[in-house]
């Protein structure tokens, strides 16, 4: 099997990983039971084996917590703190919120701004739709806001927001974007898809 070490003198661009449904579930003061331990431990190697890859980012799409509360948050920034602890060179973090960060609007008086406010303030966001151009390639992260059912739901604003991102890129692009060409792009790229449990 090709790693991605030996591969990267040919693609090497920009190494970055995907990291999606952690589910994470804080302490909230009972004991921690065995699927919660998992769940954490699982977050752990990913972030490690991006670590020992060298990832410059980790993107970590929706379902971040089990319930969207601030204790999940602060366990997930304790675990990337114990792979990447203060003074190390860290990778660039992408978060985006999806359903399971607004269960606790369903049967309380919290909104879903209420639960983007606890999504913000736990990952050290400032919105949670964002634009981070990294290694001279553009990232659009776009969250849900809001559920209908248990669905994600996007509203019209996310969707101008990401409109008006590709339109920016586009337009200050070096290269032209056709299809041909992405398609050429992507092509170029190398994946590895790695299970962590």
């Amino acid at each position: 099997k090709t790693t991605i070490k030996e591969t990267r003198e040919k693609y090497q661009e920009l190494v970055f990983g995907v990291i999606s449904d952690t589910h994470i579930l804080g302490d909230i003061g009972e004991p921690v039971y065995a699927p919660v331990l998992k769940r954490r431990e699982k977050f752990k190697k990913a972030l490690t084996y991006y670590k020992s890859n060298n990832a410059k980012l980790i993107i970590i799409n929706g379902d971040v917590s089990e319930f969207g509360m601030e204790d999940s948050y602060r366990v997930l920034q304790d675990i990337i703190d114990e792979v990447y602890p203060e003074g190390e060179d860290r990778p660039q973090f992408i978060f985006t919120a999806d359903n399971h960060e607004y269960w606790d609007a369903w049967d309380s008086s919290v909104t879903f701004e209420d639960c983007q406010n606890v999504f913000k303030t736990g990952l050290g966001l400032d919105a949670v739709n964002n634009h981070d151009p990294v290694g001279g390639y553009d990232f659009i992260s776009i969250s849900s806001d809001g559920m209908d059912g248990s669905d994600a739901t996007y509203n019209k604003q996310t969707i101008e927001y990401l409109m008006k991102k590709i339109s920016y890129i586009k337009d200050n692009c070096s290269e032209k974007l056709t299809a041909e060409g992405l398609s050429e792009k992507f092509k170029e790229m190398y994946y590895e898809f790695e299970e962590f449990g």
